[in-house]
């Protein structure tokens, strides 16, 4: 079937805060969970303790604690109250203490592997009138999105007409309960392959997201 062109929309002001309201109470959760009491000794007034670090304080940002109510709306397999979640901001946790790995994750630790492998691959030489000499990159250089910056908070029918998605994928994303972009950043993988998604879905839905942070990139977000 083919998708019927979409007149793409900005999300009103007042939208995306109604929709911000499950992160901002998770926020709060998180803020009188983990109040700092060490004091005098620690400028931060959140702090996450890591256990697994001899108690060593954490503070926990604005960032970490949106990212970390974000995680939270996505199950209590992803991130609790107690558990952060699996992410670059939470990198100083050991895996057994974070949720899973989410979609993002995943995607990120494979582009720092592609940056990581482009490294250590020879500069080509200067053209001379010499033997010409290719250099084989991996395949992965090339095929992961940046994920440095994160867009702004859209419900999936927003997103899907701003990000041109089939009616398929996003009827399918609906159906099992997704209604947010920050929702679907804490999706695995396995998990978009358990409620259905085909193969071309699942690329087609990764180039949206990777546009989607784009575009906050391009904003100074």
């Amino acid at each position: 079937k083919k998708k019927k062109q979409k007149k793409s929309q900005v999300p009103k002001a007042t939208n995306i805060k109604e929709r911000n309201e499950p992160v901002n109470s998770n926020i709060q959760a998180l803020r009188n969970r983990w109040v700092c009491n060490k004091k005098p000794g620690c400028e931060s007034e959140f702090c996450f303790v890591n256990a697994a670090d001899g108690g060593n304080h954490i503070p926990l940002t604005f960032p970490r604690l949106d990212c970390w109510a974000a995680a939270m709306l996505k199950g209590p397999a992803f991130a609790t109250l107690e558990m952060p979640p699996n992410h670059q901001h939470f990198q100083m946790v050991p895996d057994e203490l974070r949720g899973q790995t989410s979609i993002l994750a995943e995607h990120r630790q494979q582009l720092e592997k592609a940056k990581a492998a482009q490294a250590l691959a020879p500069a080509p030489l200067a053209a001379t009138s010499g033997p010409v000499i290719n250099f084989n990159f991996p395949p992965n250089c090339c095929n992961f999105f940046k994920l440095e910056f994160i867009g702004d908070c859209m419900t999936v029918q927003e997103f899907s007409s701003v990000y041109n998605l089939s009616d398929e994928l996003e009827s399918k994303l609906i159906k099992h309960g997704y209604i947010s972009t920050h929702a679907l950043c804490y999706t695995s993988i396995e998990d978009l392959e358990l409620v259905g998604l085909l193969r071309g879905e699942i690329t087609q839905l990764c180039d949206a997201v990777s546009r989607w942070c784009d575009s906050s990139e391009q904003r100074g977000n």
